[in-house]
């Protein structure tokens, strides 16, 4: 789609787009997710089962802002918990 817009063939979007996120694993990755340590995970994991009773987690994703593609028949259900409407 980026190549189509800026009138780019696929094989040079493709070369951009593997830079791009190389530099941004290289670079944000450290900032966003910390290193864990085996003390950190065991934390972390006891926590997330003795809130919710479920053991092994490390992360859980709730969906907020997770787009979804809803049934084109009574899409009320699928609204996100940020309150905008699904795909």
């Amino acid at each position: 789609m980026c190549g189509k817009f800026y009138g780019i063939i696929k094989s040079t979007t493709s070369n951009l787009m593997t830079k791009f996120y190389s530099i941004i694993r290289k670079h944000l990755k450290p900032l966003v997710i910390p290193k864990l340590t085996k003390d950190k995970i065991f934390k972390i994991t006891t926590n997330f089962e003795n809130l919710h009773g479920i053991p092994y987690i490390l992360v859980a994703i709730n969906g907020s802002h997770i787009p979804i593609v809803a049934l084109k028949v009574d899409r009320k259900p699928y609204y996100y918990k940020k309150t905008f409407p699904p795909h």
